[in-house]
């Protein structure tokens, strides 16, 4: 009976290990891991700048500079990208996690940079008329934020698949980073 306790625990072991290792999401001060965090194409000048030892930030953008300000977590989800099978019938599966946080200016100051990314925002979208120009256009921009996209693995982290965007919070729920328009709130 003493061999059949062993056996089970030294079998159970590796598997509540393995447990004990699972990804469960970015830890609250993840953000604070990089020091700055550029905007792509559009933004290009948009810039966030991260204290991690104040847990701040500051917010850079054509000529506007911000007080410093907290960071607020929007909202988090994972989207699965696919289920590959290999040729031995084996799955695997593929997802990305996304992590939108909100950059708590002062009232002032948000509306001075929401009118700096929408200006910018209109002259790139001026005359064209495909659907997310139209989007883009039709929406206040309500604010600074940045996003986390994280490639996942089975459940676990990928090696060198984790980027930091910054981008443009607009009225819709969306956020743009000068390049793709990402749903905050989608399922």
């Amino acid at each position: 009976m003493r061999k059949l306790r062993f056996l089970t625990a030294f079998l159970l072991t590796p598997l509540f290990l393995s447990s004990c290792f699972f990804s469960q999401g970015l830890p609250n001060d993840h953000p604070f891991t990089k020091e700055k965090i550029n905007g792509l194409e559009l933004f290009s000048s948009l810039e966030i700048s991260l204290d991690s030892s104040s847990k701040t930030v500051k917010v850079s953008f054509d000529g506007f500079e911000s007080s410093p300000s907290k960071l607020e977590k929007l909202t988090e989800r994972t989207e699965l990208d696919e289920i590959v099978t290999n040729e031995l019938g084996i799955k695997s599966k593929y997802e990305t996690e996304y992590y939108f946080y909100e950059v708590k200016l002062d009232q002032t100051e948000k509306e001075e940079v929401a009118n700096k990314l929408h200006e910018k925002i209109l002259e790139a979208t001026e005359g064209k008329s495909f659907q997310d120009a139209i989007n883009l256009r039709d929406n206040e921009v309500k604010g600074v934020g940045l996003y986390i996209e994280r490639g996942l693995y089975e459940g676990k982290p990928r090696t060198n698949m984790e980027f930091f965007h910054t981008g443009a919070l607009l009225s819709n729920t969306t956020i743009y980073n000068g390049n793709t328009l990402f749903d905050t709130l989608a399922i």
